[in-house]
Parts: structure tokens; C-alpha cells; sequence
């Protein structure tokens, strides 16, 4: 069983601002997550910390990033829509597992285009 953290201390959360122009927006979106990615790589657990995993969901998607493995703990991107994972406090080590290895193989297919 996983637990959920939806914020990292120091890291704050990057909000829309009205009348920004969304290319902004988004370059802080992927910053933070950037910052996220590396300070679960520096605090956290076993070797899949860091990582950054994703779930469908409605018409986007649910983001991670592994901040533990024993236990297993994740940390919620709560930028764009914020979606969390039906579930998600149920994930075991094998669903992250199987989430980074699809995450990988996607990445090598679509690594030209």
C-alpha cells in the first residue's frame, strides 16, 4: 500500500495566473516537477526514487514521482488538472514497477519523433 503526499515542503506549486501566457505556465510546470524528480533522488529510498510515473486518467493523466520504495511513498504533481489514480493509496511496489518499465519502453519507441 502506497501513501500519497500531495506537496513538498519548499517546493512550492506553480498556479495559472490569469492572463499568462500558457507556454510560462507551463515551462514552471515542468520545472517544478524537475525539482520534485530531484529532491525525491536526493531524500528518498531504493533505486526507483526519483522516478516519474503517469495513470490515464479522464482525459489527461495522473502524476507521481517515487519518493520511496520501503515503505512506498509518492508524491502527487498537483499542477494542470491534478488528477490522482483511482486507487492510488492501494499501489504496491509491482504497479510502479510495471508504471516505470512502460514509462521507459513508451520513451525508447517515441525517442525520434
Amino acid at each position: 500500500m502506497a501513501a500519497i503526499l500531495d506537496k513538498v515542503q519548499g517546493i512550492p506549486v506553480p498556479k495559472f495566473k490569469t492572463g499568462e501566457p500558457f507556454e510560462q505556465y507551463r515551462a514552471r510546470e515542468e520545472k517544478y516537477i524537475e525539482d520534485v524528480k530531484a529532491y525525491a533522488a536526493r531524500r528518498g529510498y531504493g533505486p526507483e526514487r526519483g522516478e516519474l510515473i503517469s495513470f490515464p486518467v479522464g482525459d489527461g493523466k495522473a502524476l507521481y514521482v517515487v519518493l520511496s520504495t520501503r515503505p512506498l511513498v509518492l508524491i502527487l504533481i498537483t499542477t494542470g488538472d491534478s488528477y490522482r489514480a483511482q486507487f492510488d493509496n492501494r499501489m504496491t511496489l509491482t504497479d510502479v514497477r510495471r508504471a516505470i518499465r512502460v514509462a521507459k519502453t513508451l520513451t525508447s519507441i517515441f525517442k525520434g519523433v
